[in-house]
């Protein structure tokens, strides 16, 4: 099963959770606004390999979890993260969107799958159920973000 998410950073929660009979306080955080802190776009591929039927329990597989990002030429000069000076066309890394096959322009790059599919999940498929591997002799059902 694949599927990719945004991801936001730390957001705080006005009444954090408590149980003093468990020795867990309140706790109180520091933080910008959300709207301050950035998102990150990430890419998951995990297994489940089982023998017989799932009801026969199986072990879980992380395959892979990818950042999607792609770079973008700047179109001005400006301070990034860190006080690193970026000039008017230097390439930035920054996440974006996924896609099929299209990765977009140089101002609005995209993330494709389709070069992610051939230089990572099928190599890390193949070492998933060739031999040696930790499902060795597996056959592989597939499902991308729920598609049919």
């Amino acid at each position: 099963m694949s599927d990719e998410k945004w991801w936001f950073g730390l957001v705080s929660r006005t009444y954090a959770k408590m149980c003093p009979a468990l020795g867990i306080e309140k706790e109180i955080f520091s933080v910008h606004h959300k709207k301050h802190i950035g998102k990150v776009m990430a890419h998951a591929t995990v297994g489940y390999c089982f023998t017989g039927d799932p009801e026969n329990g199986g072990d879980g597989v992380l395959i892979q979890l990818q950042r999607c990002q792609a770079f973008k030429v700047a179109q001005k000069a400006y301070r990034g993260k860190g006080g690193k000076s970026v000039r008017k066309g230097d390439c930035v890394l920054t996440d974006c969107n996924v896609t099929g096959t299209d990765a977009g322009t140089p101002d609005k790059p995209k993330f494709a799958l389709r070069p992610l599919w051939e230089f990572g999940l099928l190599p890390s498929f193949d070492a998933l159920v060739g031999p040696g591997g930790q499902c060795e002799g597996a056959v592989i059902v597939h499902q991308e973000d729920n598609a049919g």
